[in-house]
Order: C-alpha cells, then sequence, then structure tokens
C-alpha cells in the first residue's frame, strides 16, 4: 500500500471511524479505571481497535454486530472499516525521522483447521497482517509468536501469549512501537528530585524534569493541560491533565467526554510555561475480557452463541464453535529528558467447543411413552401437524 495513502480518496480514512475510535479509546479507559483504582493505568486504544477490527472481519451476524458496537463503527459496513482501518494503518507508516511509530499485526493459525480463505485474504491485505500457520501443540509455538512480537515491539513487550490452550484455534496479534523524541528536549542537569504527592497522599520524593519555553496550554474549568510535541513537526504530541490542586482525577474525570475532548483541543494556546514533570518507566498488563463484555462485546465470548462464521466454514462450525477465549494487552513506556519510548501489543485468542448434537423437530415424528421399570409401551403416536 502505497506511503500517501491517507490523500488517496479510495484509501482516505473515513471520519466516523476517527470519531469512533476517540469514543471507544475513552470509554475503554473509563471501564479499566474502575476496576483498577488508583493503580497506574497505560493503554493503547490504537492497539486493542486493530486487533478488535481483525476479529470483526472474521466474525458474522449479532458476533460481529456486538464488536461494530463496542468499537462504535456500527454505522459503517465491514468494507468500509477495512478499507478505513487500510488507510489509518498506510497514514502510521510515515510520521518523520525524529519519531519511530510502527504498527504490525499478525494472524497465527492453528495447523489443520480450514479457515475461509477469504478471511485470510483479507486480514493480509488491509491489515498487513503476516499470516502463519503453526503447530499449535509444539511447544515451541508460544516461543515462535512471542518472538514476533518482541520483534515488532524493540522488545519491550516480550511476551503477550503464555500459552496456547488444547481448545485454541487462532491468535489475531497487533503490536505498536513508539520513540519520539521531543521538540523541545529537557536539560538532564536541571533534573532535581522534587515532591510528587500520590493518590493515597503520600509525598514522595522523585526525579522532575523542568524547562521553561513555548508550549500549547489550556486552562480549563478546575484543571489545566500542556501538549508537548514530539520531532521537528509536532504531529505527535503527548497531553498532561493536571487537577488543580485540591482538587482530584476523579473530577477531571467527570468531564471527560468525547465531546469535551474534542472542544478542549481546540482551546490549547501558545503559552510561555514553566515546565516541571516526572521521570517515569512502568510495565502494564490486562486480561480485558471482563472489560470488553462490559462494553457490550459478551456474545463473542459465548461458547454458545458466538459466530465467527467470516473466518470458519458452516460446515466445521456445526460441529465446533468458535469464540474469543481471551484478549491479552500489554503496555511499556518510559519519559525521560529526551523523549518517550512507548510500545504495546493485543492479543485476542480464538478457541472452539464442541457442540452437542441438535434434535430440532420440527417435521412429522414418532413419539411412545414407556415405563422404563417394566418395560411396557403406554403410549405410541405419530405427530403429523402440531396444530
Amino acid at each position: 500500500m502505497p506511503r500517501d495513502a491517507i490523500t488517496n480518496p479510495d484509501l482516505a480514512m473515513d471520519e466516523r471511524m476517527v470519531s469512533a475510535y476517540t469514543d471507544f479509546g475513552l470509554r475503554l479507559f473509563h471501564q479499566v479505571r474502575q476496576a483498577e483504582g488508583e493503580a497506574n493505568i497505560f493503554l493503547s486504544p490504537t492497539s486493542v481497535a486493530f486487533a478488535l477490527s481483525m476479529a470483526h472481519n472474521g466474525a458474522a451476524g449479532e458476533t460481529q454486530q456486538a464488536i461494530a458496537r463496542t468499537l462504535g463503527v456500527q454505522s459503517l459496513t465491514p468494507q468500509e472499516l477495512n478499507r478505513s482501518n487500510a488507510a489509518w494503518l498506510a497514514s502510521l507508516g510515515s510520521v518523520e525521522p525524529d519519531v519511530q511509530l510502527r504498527v504490525a499485526n499478525s494472524l497465527w493459525a492453528r495447523q489443520g483447521v480450514p479457515f475461509n480463505d477469504a478471511f485470510l485474504e483479507s486480514t493480509r491485505a488491509h491489515y498487513r497482517a503476516e499470516v502463519s500457520t503453526l503447530d499449535f501443540g509444539d511447544p515451541g509455538a508460544t516461543g515462535t509468536i512471542n518472538r514476533w512480537v518482541a520483534s515488532s515491539t524493540n522488545d519491550r513487550i516480550p511476551e503477550i501469549v503464555d500459552r496456547i490452550d488444547p481448545n485454541e484455534i487462532l491468535f489475531l496479534i497487533n503490536a505498536v512501537y513508539f520513540k519520539g523524541l521531543w521538540t523541545h528536549p529537557f536539560d538532564r542537569r536541571m533534573t532535581r528530585d522534587g515532591e510528587f504527592t500520590t493518590a493515597s497522599g503520600e509525598r514522595i520524593e522523585h526525579p522532575m524534569m523542568t524547562q521553561t519555553g513555548q508550549f500549547r496550554h489550556l486552562r480549563g474549568e478546575g484543571f489545566q493541560a500542556a501538549a508537548l510535541p514530539y520531532g521537528e513537526e509536532g504531529r505527535l504530541s503527548m497531553y498532561l491533565f493536571l487537577p488543580d490542586q485540591g482538587r482530584t482525577l476523579e473530577s477531571f474525570y467527570a468531564q471527560l467526554t468525547p465531546e469535551s475532548w474534542e472542544r478542549w483541543l481546540g482551546e490549547f494556546r501558545e503559552t510561555r510555561l514553566q515546565l516541571s514533570i516526572p521521570r517515569f518507566r512502568m510495565e502494564y498488563a490486562l486480561r480485558m475480557n471482563e472489560a470488553l463484555q462490559a462494553m457490550g462485546m459478551q456474545v463473542a465470548f459465548d461458547p454458545a452463541r458466538a459466530d465467527f462464521g467470516g473466518m470458519l466454514p458452516r460446515e466445521f462450525l456445526q460441529a465446533n464453535n468458535a469464540y474469543i477465549t481471551r484478549v491479552q494487552h500489554k503496555t511499556f513506556v518510559e519519559v525521560n529528558e529526551e523523549g518517550t519510548e512507548a510500545a504495546a501489543a493485543t492479543s485476542v485468542g480464538v478457541g472452539i467447543v464442541s457442540m452437542p448434537p441438535q434434535f430440532t423437530a420440527d417435521r412429522p415424528f414418532f413419539v411412545a411413552i414407556r415405563d422404563d421399570r417394566t418395560g411396557t409401551l403406554l403410549f405410541l403416536g405419530q405427530i403429523m401437524d402440531p396444530r
């Protein structure tokens, strides 16, 4: 796909998808923070959206609709979503010299499972996915998958699949790697230990990076925000939102909606700031099953109700229904005087469950009522018309 795909009207990102993914990212963050409380959180909505979009590409019926509603893209046809994701992927591949941004997708299929060729080809074409068939019974299979993830994240995410269960037949994996140098780097000589008050109220000493300069700044209701650009062009920026003294992040989150987010972005103004932020580094991991089900994807995780007829033949699904077994998400971030390094990986596991034989008496049938103790037949009949 050409690097200028974003300017090609046939491959342009659909604004409905851009808006939907912003909304999805904020809803996902709110859902996760409710479970995580005051713990550190670091998510990549981009990584999760790509992984779920590949799953959506192989879903059908109610399951596909549920994934679309969770992502917020129900107004797009599957074909429109695939094309828009392809354009998004192409646009992320061309940033600028001081900013590395790599997004990679892969599909790992169990050897011997008859996946639909159209699903495999669509995943390869629209998501630039590396499509591989593996012997999932081989103890080295997880190592093969994880080496791909490690390579795609500059070794920042060394493992995303810790095991392969006997019923699992597919892993859809996205990996994101970002490394950006600040447009205005901090001087290490200005970094000093300063006081940071944690969410619990504890005051700790921590390295604080400081500089004074021109930055985009927003004064909001009960908070302020600053934007720190990366590279010469400043296409990518880190946005920091800081509640006023005496206010908590909860008061900020009460205002954080897709509508307020878009409004705030238009209200930033160039201001001379004395900026002090902590140096930090963290790793984060989360199994997203509960969060995604709470957001409306319950049917996709239900072994009896899930419908992945887009990825597997119907005759196969009659005996072995497919469903999402787990969605695993891992991230890494380090912020220092030079810039930011961040990585993410999301794995969607798909498994099968043997379906019970179907018995649907929807045509004439013979009926008998028997005393199983004595063996005598009490009633015999045929039902030709149940009305």
